[in-house]
């Protein structure tokens, strides 16, 4: 696409190499390109990021099922859980100062629950699986520099899924020297 098409993303089927799809978002964002996504657990939607939006899509027809405004917060990772409470999309944001669960029933308004430490610099978040179907997320926030030997040391959250909003519940933090 030209820089005046807008954003875009591609689908591949990884055995053959091939294009199946590419959904394009004509709204033009700061920088004109996704910078984040990911399917959700079913693999039925492709989230994405946007500038300051976050597009929900129902990627085999490549029609937009939900534009989400994420206001002024920087964004750098998005995920979904493997799988979802019945009826909802469950997503995960992290980024600068942003840790985020987002539930999305249908066209009902989606509000976002802070999670943990809005203050911490988020650079990655990941879902886990375990035996016996709980689901577990791991963030990880940047380095700060300690005050002895100039070591940085940063931090591991971990979360356990539970059935009612936030949907996230804190479990630990591990604190590593970088």
């Amino acid at each position: 696409c030209g820089p005046n098409d807008g954003a875009q993303c591609s689908v591949y089927f990884m055995r053959t190499k091939k294009r199946v799809k590419t959904v394009i978002y004509p709204k033009q964002s700061k920088d004109g390109n996704f910078t984040a996504c990911c399917f959700t657990g079913d693999s039925q939607a492709l989230i994405t990021i946007a500038g300051s939006d976050m597009i929900i899509w129902d990627w085999m027809s490549q029609k937009v099922k939900h534009t989400i405004s994420l206001g002024a917060t920087n964004v750098s990772r998005v995920s979904c859980p493997p799988t979802s409470i019945s009826g909802q999309i469950q997503i995960t944001t992290s980024g600068k100062q942003h840790l985020r669960i987002w539930s999305v029933s249908g066209d009902a308004a989606v509000k976002p629950v802070p999670i943990f430490k809005e203050h911490e610099h988020f650079v990655d978040h990941c879902w886990l699986n375990t035996d016996g179907g709980i689901q577990r997320m791991a963030a990880v926030t940047e380095g700060t520099s300690a005050e002895m030997g100039g070591q940085r040391i940063g931090t591991v959250l971990l979360f356990q899924s539970i059935d009612e909003p936030p949907y996230l519940e804190y479990r630990r933090t591990m604190t590593v020297l970088l």
